[in-house]
């Protein structure tokens, strides 16, 4: 079996099917005259590793992780967690990946700003190149 990881930016300020997901400016000393805030833009993401012994078990593990994490006015992530999981086992190989990711930052006017946003990390097997699957 083939595996597809995707991955799923949520951000700006939406409701999601599994819960309400925020993203959101950071508090500031000052509120500026511009309150409008730019959404981060991804620049590189890293995928995460779905290991062997999740993938040919008897029961592979499979399904949508949401990751919470701050991106910092730098474009770094910190303070990545897991908020949503279906198997505790890939929680760490999700957070390892997100870690690594690189954003444009969001900006507030001119001024980069931090917000927190929940992206999707998902483990999905596909059947190997050349079954249909019926």
């Amino acid at each position: 079996m083939r595996m597809l990881l995707r991955v799923s930016l949520l951000c700006g300020c939406f409701l999601f099917v599994h819960g309400v997901l925020w993203a959101q400016q950071k508090p500031e000393k000052a509120a500026d005259a511009d309150t409008s805030v730019t959404p981060p833009q991804l620049i590189s993401s890293v995928d995460p590793e779905y290991p062997e012994w999740a993938r040919k078990g008897k029961h592979p593990i499979q399904g949508t992780y949401v990751v919470g994490l701050i991106v910092g006015e730098d474009g770094r992530t910190r303070d990545v967690h897991v908020i949503r999981s279906p198997d505790k086992r890939l929680d760490e190989k999700a957070v390892d990946s997100v870690k690594q990711w690189k954003f444009k930052p969001a900006m507030k006017g001119a001024k980069p700003v931090a917000v927190q946003l929940a992206v999707e990390v998902e483990f999905v097997l596909l059947p190997k190149n050349g079954s249909s699957g019926k």
